[in-house]
């Protein structure tokens, strides 16, 4: 049986593509993880899960062929079908890239492998009594899991890399039904390393419920708007990575395509994708394509100051890659984030809070429900928010939509606080209060 970790059968397999195609490449991920399930407070399983498969690209007169396996014992239909694809491709604009150096990058934690299920059952359940202790009436439900990916990149243009990612993640959500009201609460972290922040996620829920008891009737109309960093991420940073993203430049379909080197939102507002954070499992110390990775400036001070790209874009634009490129096994290289980080700002979030006599704070929505993605525009319903009155948050506002669009929102801008958290262990941000954001009853 084949076996992907051996070198040697990679490179006996390049060699046969390259007596067939002009240029190859192959693509290699393998992952072990055990994931811990606790449901309505009780173990409910605990799994392990082991995967690895191999993608191949190639160029053959002129045009790009793409197949990917997870059976290593039948790679000759992988080459087949990789130089079947290629007669129907698209056209090549790219070069695979040539043997690189790249810098030293902590992503692994060695004792993450040699956690036991025992340990992460161990940890989940002081994670469910921790919660029950502050809301024993809460259905709470968790999830612990210890991560190792490794990740590979060789082409028969000399590029030959590997490294090894490890993660450490728990979440928690807590459901509470009282009557006809249904209220959800979640926190959780990932981590390249063992943290153990159990005392922080269990203390975030819980706050979180005890501002969501009171029920109270929300406001309606223009309105300030402070977005938690989960907020953040889904209402106003993916329309803008959308914008940014090199595949809609090429196609001339993003509004920011002409907009290099202009201030397009506020000079407080900046965004950079840093890839060389240690320990944060958005990091990486290259691409899919092999290119090493570099931090690249997004947005400086409101001004558009760069365009993500993948090698294919990259050509398309007549311009370098940003060493952008992110796929999954069974899809090709398309340009992507790595580790995104907002720019903090100078206030705190309870100043921010204190400033608000008449707005919400929007912890989660349900769906994002974006409209016209690319041009900012949102809309979609509130899934845990509440109302500021008079410089504090008086109690949780149900049946409660709002909508705008990004770009006017963080021209809007009130504030952005002083300090960054951690969403999903690829985004930095701190919370950002923006004004005149439509809210409206749902009903």
């Amino acid at each position: 049986m084949v076996d992907i970790r051996d070198s040697g059968f990679k490179g006996d397999l390049l060699s046969k593509v390259a007596k067939q195609a002009d240029a190859a490449e192959l693509f290699w991920i393998t992952k072990q993880s055990t994931p811990v399930h606790f449901e309505a407070n009780k173990l409910k399983e605990i799994q392990s899960r082991e995967t690895s498969g191999i993608a191949l690209r190639v160029i053959k007169d002129g045009k790009i062929g793409f197949a990917s396996t997870t059976n290593l014992d039948d790679l000759h239909v992988l080459i087949d079908n990789a130089l079947s694809i290629s007669h129907f491709g698209p056209i090549a604009k790219l070069e695979f890239p040539s043997n690189m150096s790249y810098k030293s990058l902590e992503v692994f934690d060695p004792q993450i492998r040699q956690l036991s299920s025992e340990d992460l059952a161990s940890y989940g359940r002081r994670l469910i009594d921790g919660a029950l202790n502050y809301w024993p009436d809460v259905s709470w439900d968790a999830t612990i899991s210890k991560t190792q990916v490794t990740i590979g990149v060789m082409n028969t243009n000399g590029c030959n890399a590997e490294y090894a990612k490890s993660i450490f993640g728990m979440s928690l959500n807590g459901e509470l039904i009282r009557g006809t009201d249904m209220l959800f609460v979640w926190d959780g972290y990932s981590s390249c390393k063992i943290e153990d922040l159990i005392d922080d996620v269990v203390l975030s829920v819980s706050e979180q419920l005890d501002l969501a008891t009171n029920t109270v009737p929300s406001p309606v109309g223009s309105l300030p708007v402070l977005f938690t960093p989960e907020a953040v991420a889904s209402v106003l940073l993916s329309p803008i990575l959308a914008g940014l993203n090199g595949k809609s430049i090429s196609q001339g379909s993003s509004p920011l395509a002409n907009k290099l080197g202009e201030q397009i939102i506020d000079s407080r507002f900046s965004l950079t994708d840093d890839p060389f954070i240690g320990m944060a499992p958005g990091s990486r110390i290259f691409d899919d394509e092999g290119v090493a990775s570099k931090k690249v400036p997004l947005l400086v001070k409101g001004v558009v100051a760069n365009f993500i790209y993948d090698l294919q874009t990259a050509a398309h634009a007549n311009v370098e890659t940003t060493a952008s490129a992110e796929r999954s096994l069974g899809t090709p290289p398309s340009p992507g984030s790595a580790m995104l980080v907002v720019s903090e700002g100078d206030s705190s979030k309870d100043e921010i809070i204190k400033s608000i006599d008449n707005g919400l704070l929007v912890h989660g929505l349900l769906g994002a429900g974006q409209g016209n993605m690319l041009g900012g525009d949102f809309k979609a319903n509130i899934l845990l928010g509440y109302k500021i009155e008079g410089g504090k948050i008086v109690g949780r506002v149900k049946d409660t939509m709002i909508s705008g669009n990004a770009y006017t929102a963080l021209n809007n801008l009130i504030e952005i606080s002083n300090k960054a958290e951690w969403v999903g262990g690829s985004l930095l941000t701190p919370f950002i209060c923006c004004d005149g954001i439509s809210v409206a009853s749902s009903k």
